[in-house]
């Protein structure tokens, strides 16, 4: 999704989407509160209605692993 907002001419800072998780999992709500600081739209609830959300432009289906592939 980072990549991609990057090509809509919305780069982020990915050290900074990583502090805003704050150790824990990264997930659309940090890319959301770092496109707010970014100034990119106004609001997380914006950032996922114009771009992130499942049918956004810059959402990224993630991969799921099988649980045999999460056994090996």
């Amino acid at each position: 999704m980072v990549e991609k907002l990057a090509a809509l001419g919305l780069p982020l800072d990915w050290n900074r989407i990583a502090a805003l998780a704050d150790g824990g999992s990264i997930g659309r709500p940090h890319i959301a509160r770092a496109m707010v600081e970014a100034g990119y739209v106004e609001t997380v609830r914006d950032a996922f209605d114009r771009y992130i959300a499942n049918d956004g432009i810059a959402y990224v289906a993630r991969r799921r692993l099988s649980p045999e592939e999460a056994v090996q």
